[in-house]
């Protein structure tokens, strides 16, 4: 922001965690954007299921992330582009099938980083 850009966080989101403060938007990404940043970015939101937009949800207001600009976003087309060039998806030794959201998420950004 401060060079004249357009800050886009790309929040890591996980569900594969059982432990409960794994799960949805994680700890380090609600302090930093809660706590630290200064100025609003734009928080790319994947399309998930219901149940985990609906904690996606209740982070972003219970964690004072509401004055970002929350924005839903597909990133199914940077998943499908991934695997169309053969580039593997994984991460902390989880592939996509056992963490989509966390995939999903760095795609949603991806995403609005290019439009």
């Amino acid at each position: 922001a401060a060079l004249g850009g357009r800050p886009i966080a790309v929040p890591r989101i996980s569900f594969a965690d059982p432990r409960p403060r794994h799960q949805g938007i994680s700890h380090h990404t609600r302090t930093v954007l809660g706590r630290l940043t200064l100025v609003p970015v734009t928080l790319p939101m994947p399309f998930l299921p219901q149940k985990q937009t609906a904690l996606l949800q209740q982070q972003i207001d219970e964690h004072n992330l509401a004055h970002h600009r929350v924005c839903r976003v597909d990133g199914q087309s940077g998943i499908d582009l991934c695997r169309e060039y053969h580039i593997p998806l994984v991460s902390m030794g989880r592939e996509y099938a056992q963490d989509p959201a966390f995939f999903l998420a760095a795609a949603a950004a991806g995403r609005v980083a290019v439009e």
